[in-house]
């Protein structure tokens, strides 16, 4: 299933390439390739699903099918510029290293070289937003966003989808709310402590504990 989905984001990573050198076969939604899905951040994030579950699922004797891969899905994991799917694929990348043991010089030129290419791709995000082209000001938003929600908890909440509205009173001391404005906490954790109350978070932790248990 995964090896098949990789012929929907090689699809992707072809018109990816095409919007990077500037033709734009297709609408896009934001200034940075898309592929077909319109926004970029979602390409960025369904091509390292894909590659994650190709990674995860491949045997060691399949390693061919996870190169060719790899390769398929590298334009639409990087082109996007997403550093959350880079580092999420980082993590995975990271685990499939400890979980499999090294046998051989072979799998460790592999495994090399698959940290390597997440190492390059979360690098050449840093230093394309060092560029100007809008990524860190997005990192800054996200601590505005962050830390206006964290002023506004409560023990028990200030109801449901409340965030959307509130927002603009808690970040008038950080921010201009007429420039900056904001749905969501781009936090499940934030936003469900600010909507629902603390203890509303309290189920996810103990999930989350339930997790590290197993």
């Amino acid at each position: 299933v995964f090896l098949a989905a990789t012929l929907g984001i090689g699809a992707n990573s072809l018109f990816a390439i095409c919007q990077w050198m500037g033709w734009e076969p297709v609408i896009s939604l934001t200034p940075r390739p898309s592929g077909l899905f319109l926004n970029a951040n979602i390409l960025a994030e369904a091509a390292s699903i894909v590659f994650t579950g190709v990674l995860c699922t491949s045997a060691p004797r399949q390693w061919k099918a996870t190169a060719s891969a790899a390769i398929v899905c590298l334009p639409a994991l990087l082109l996007p510029m997403h550093r959350g799917s880079m580092i999420a694929l980082g993590i995975a990348g990271t685990i499939w290293l400890i979980s499999n043991p090294f046998r051989g010089r072979k799998l460790w030129i592999r495994r090399g070289a698959t940290v390597l290419l997440v190492s390059i791709g979360i690098l050449l995000s840093f230093w394309t937003a060092s560029k100007g082209n809008g990524a860190l000001g997005s990192v800054e938003e996200r601590f505005t966003i962050w830390h206006s929600a964290f002023d506004g908890l409560t023990w028990f909440g200030h109801g449901a989808g409340s965030f959307r509205g509130l927002f603009a009173i808690y970040a008038a001391p950080y921010t201009d709310t007429l420039n900056l404005s904001a749905l969501h906490a781009h936090n499940d954790l934030l936003e469900l402590a600010f909507n629902y109350g603390i203890f509303a978070a309290l189920p996810v932790l103990g999930g989350a504990l339930i997790l590290y248990r197993t």
